[in-house]
C-alpha cells in the first residue's frame, strides 16, 4: 500500500511524466504526494554542456533547448508542478522547495523524515560524459534511498 509518494521536480519533460505517473498511482491508491524541488546553488550539468554539444553528445539541450530555456524550467519547476496537479484535480499534494548541493542526497533525507513509500524521480538522460562526471540524481538515489525509487523515462 503506498499512502506517501515524493516526486522530485527540476522543470524536465522527464519530471513531469514522473509526476503524472505519480498522480496514477496517487488515486489507485488514495495516496499523498509530496512534490519537491532542491535548487542548486550552482549545477555544473550547465557548464558541460556547451562543450558537450559540440561533440554530439545526447542531453536535454540537444533535444532543441538553449541553456536559457533549461534555467528557465529548472526555475519555475515548482509553480510547472503545482499548474499540472491543479488541472489534473489533484488534491493531496504538497509542495516543497530545498536549496542544497546534493539534490539526491537532499531526496533521500526528505523520503525517511516524511516516511515516504516510494520515490518516484524522472530519468533526466544526461550524456553519457556528464553522467560519469557528476552522476545522475535518479542513479544516485538507486543507491541512497531508504524506500523503493521508480525511474520514469
Amino acid at each position: 500500500m503506498l499512502n506517501k509518494i515524493l516526486v522530485p521536480v527540476d522543470g524536465s519533460d522527464n519530471s513531469m511524466r514522473a509526476l503524472d505517473y505519480a498522480m496514477s498511482l496517487g488515486r489507485f491508491f488514495d495516496a499523498e504526494i509530496i512534490v519537491s524541488h532542491v535548487s542548486v546553488p550552482y549545477d555544473i550539468s550547465r557548464l558541460l554542456e556547451p562543450r558537450m554539444l559540440k561533440g554530439g553528445q545526447a542531453g536535454e539541450a540537444a533535444k532543441g533547448k538553449t541553456l536559457e530555456e533549461r534555467a528557465k524550467a529548472f526555475t519555475e519547476a515548482l509553480a510547472n508542478a503545482k499548474k499540472r496537479t491543479e488541472e489534473a484535480g489533484y488534491t493531496k499534494v504538497t509542495f516543497r522547495e530545498v536549496v542544497d548541493i546534493d539534490p539526491a542526497e537532499r531526496i533521500a533525507e526528505q523520503a525517511e523524515h516524511f516516511g515516504v513509500d516510494v520515490i518516484v524521480v524522472g530519468n533526466r538522460g544526461l550524456g553519457t560524459f556528464a553522467s560519469l562526471l557528476i552522476g545522475g540524481v535518479s542513479s544516485k538515489l538507486l543507491g541512497l534511498a531508504a524506500c523503493p525509487v521508480l525511474v520514469v523515462k
